[in-house]
């Protein structure tokens, strides 16, 4: 005997409990989309459907895990039989039917026989399409879908890339808020010598010097007040004369809103020597305006941009300017609601306000005066809307009835207000002619 080999594979089958699903197997099934039987059916016509339905059915597409076997080899006999129509039919369909063709494409397929020494056609290759395409009236719909999709992933890339931005300008400042921190810890280094100063001075350019005030704001193997060391002729270097300029320099008095503008342009990195320079220099607003406008700059050295713009009054760009638009409508729209509300509040005041009038008024009438307005009112509808006279003689007048009838009540009494007032006197003068 042979032994029967030993596998892990473990073999199921279906089962049914009711007798007529074991005959039909609900669970094998040719899928069809309500889109195919909308759009493509009026076309494809019975036997286009049939011929489709025959083909999907002999191909295999899991849904699931994408596995798809569309490309089936069969002769027109099997599909005639199949579909339980003749040959010719089914040619005919594949030829001329050219919503089919939008889903079955085929190829005819060839076998090499060795007897007659020829090239034999055994059949045709028929791709079909498990998935239903578009049809041509919905083109347009899924161009505007395409650019819909396309322009919600630009606005999403866009927040995405302003977050990015935004994250790094805060990582950034922490790490500057960090350094300066670090700085403030560390003990203050040794004033240099003058001596030390004329050697250092005399190895470096006045250009050198100007790139590192302007561009990296960092000293060069010196402290930062004693860079514009240069300026000084050669032959007059007097250190003494020197630091009581600078101390002069250095203690000049300031405002308390230069006070704040300087130390804004410390906290981005700017020394507080040069700050106090530029204060002397330019006029505060430019310096606010450039402030301002360094957000928007997109700098990886925000100190040093600060400085050269304000040196050279740069004009503000175009992100600056988009803000200060928003910004503009932003409080435009904001005054134009302000106004709105305000218009539609004093709009009711004044209704509610003539509404106690003429309910005032009406309430002096006596009861002849207020049957006569009553009886006015029920005419002027008897005699605009002949449709709704019938109903002011029944018990049950209908709402609408009754708004209108009210809403000409009012209108009567607001007439009787106005000619009353316009019969009144105000001027003291007509009182004494009335007497």
């Amino acid at each position: 005997m042979s032994e029967t080999p030993v596998t892990n594979e473990i073999p199921f089958a279906p089962q049914y409990y009711s007798a007529v699903n074991a005959i039909i197997q609900p669970n094998k099934m040719v899928y069809v989309s309500r889109y195919l039987i909308q759009k493509w059916v009026p076309e494809l016509g019975g036997d286009g459907l049939t011929i489709l339905l025959f083909l999907r059915h002999r191909c295999f597409h899991d849904r699931r895990t994408g596995e798809l076997r569309n490309v089936i080899r069969v002769g027109l006999a099997e599909i005639a039989e199949g579909c339980a129509i003749s040959i010719c039919t089914v040619r005919r369909q594949l030829q001329n039917n050219m919503a089919l063709k939008a889903f079955v494409s085929s190829q005819e397929d060839y076998a090499v026989e060795k007897r007659r020494k020829g090239v034999l056609q055994i059949g045709s290759l028929y791709t079909v399409l498990m998935d239903d395409p578009i049809h041509p009236s919905d083109v347009s719909l899924l161009q505007e879908e395409l650019q819909k999709r396309e322009h919600e992933e630009t606005e999403v890339k866009q927040d995405a890339k302003a977050v990015a931005i935004e994250m790094a300008r805060t990582l950034k400042q922490k790490r500057s808020n960090a350094k300066s921190h670090r700085e403030e810890q560390t003990p203050t280094r040794k004033e240099p010598t003058p001596s030390q100063i004329d050697r250092a001075l005399e190895r470096i350019t006045p250009s050198q010097i100007d790139r590192a005030l302007c561009i990296s704001q960092r000293p060069i193997n010196l402290r930062v007040q004693y860079l514009d060391y240069y300026r000084l002729p050669k032959d007059s270097k007097n250190t003494q004369q020197h630091s009581s300029e600078r101390a002069k320099e250095t203690n000049v008095v300031v405002s308390s809103e230069d006070e704040t503008l300087i130390e804004q342009m410390v906290q981005i990195g700017v020394t507080r020597i040069i700050a106090t320079k530029l204060m002397d220099q330019q006029s505060a607003k430019k310096i606010s305006d450039q402030l301002q406008m360094l957000p928007y700059r997109n700098a990886t050295n925000p100190a040093a941009v600060l400085v050269k713009a304000i040196r050279e009054d740069w004009a503000p760009g175009p992100g600056y300017v988009q803000a200060q638009e928003e910004k503009y409508k932003r409080a435009k729209s904001q005054t134009l609601r302000a106004q709105r509300r305000e218009e539609t509040e004093q709009k009711s005041t004044q209704e509610a306000q003539q509404a106690e009038e003429i309910e005032k008024y009406w309430c002096r009438l006596g009861a002849e005066a207020q049957q006569t307005v009553l009886q006015s009112a029920e005419a002027f509808v008897r005699e605009h809307h002949p449709a709704l006279a019938k109903k002011l003689d029944q018990v049950s007048r209908g709402p609408i009835v009754e708004a209108m009838l009210e809403q000409h009540r009012r209108d009567i009494l607001t007439a009787q207000i106005t000619d009353k007032q316009k019969a009144t006197p105000t001027n003291p003068a007509q009182i004494g002619t009335s007497t």
